[in-house]
C-alpha cells in the first residue's frame, strides 16, 4: 500500500510518500504531487507518516539539522552513489557538482552529478539543495524558477540557523 501525508510550507505543500515502511518520494509542490497521485492513487494517512512530517516541520522551523527517517533510494547505481555522497554534506554546508564528482572518483562526471541531483526523489532528506554550480545556484529539478526559489530558500534557512 502507498500512503501520503502533507505539510504546508512557504511555497506550497510538501508531500511525503511511504511504501512498505520506507519513505520513497517527497514532492515540494502540489503540481508535482498531482501527477504521482493520478497514477498511483496513494491513500492519505497522517498517522502512519506522523513522525516524518514532524521531522520535516522541525527542519523547516530550524529545530532539526538531520533526519531519522527510513527511506529507500530509487535510482540507478550511479544516482545512488551520488545521493549517498550528498547525504554526507553537513547541514548548511555547500559543495559543487564537481566536488561531488571528485569525491566519488569520477572527475569528468560533473554534468552527470547534476543530472542525478535533478532526479533525486527525496529532496530535503537527500539534501541536493546543498549542491551548487561553481558560478551560481545551478539547478534544482531542472532550471524552473519556482524550484530555484525553493533551493535558495532551503539554503538560506540552513544558513540562518
Amino acid at each position: 500500500m502507498i500512503y501520503f501525508s502533507s505539510l504546508p510550507y512557504k511555497y506550497s505543500n510538501i508531500y511525503v510518500i511511504k511504501e512498505n515502511d520506507f519513505v520513497t518520494r517527497l514532492f515540494l509542490n502540489d503540481s508535482s504531487f498531482s501527477y504521482f497521485y493520478e497514477e498511483f492513487k496513494p491513500k492519505r494517512n497522517d498517522l502512519i507518516l506522523e513522525d516524518e512530517i514532524t521531522q520535516l516541520a522541525e527542519y523547516l522551523n530550524r529545530k532539526r539539522k538531520s533526519f531519522n527517517i527510513k527511506f529507500k533510494l530509487l535510482g540507478t547505481n550511479f544516482e545512488k552513489l551520488v545521493w549517498e555522497r550528498i547525504l554526507s554534506i553537513e547541514y548548511s554546508d555547500v559543495k559543487t557538482y564537481s566536488d561531488i564528482a571528485t569525491e566519488i572518483k569520477m572527475i569528468s562526471a560533473t554534468r552527470a552529478v547534476g543530472n542525478a541531483c535533478r532526479k533525486n526523489v527525496l529532496p530535503i532528506i537527500v539534501p541536493c539543495h546543498r549542491v551548487v554550480s561553481k558560478k551560481d545556484l545551478g539547478g534544482f529539478f531542472g532550471k524552473k524558477s519556482e524550484f530555484l526559489t525553493i533551493k535558495s530558500y532551503l539554503l538560506n534557512l540552513e544558513r540562518a540557523s
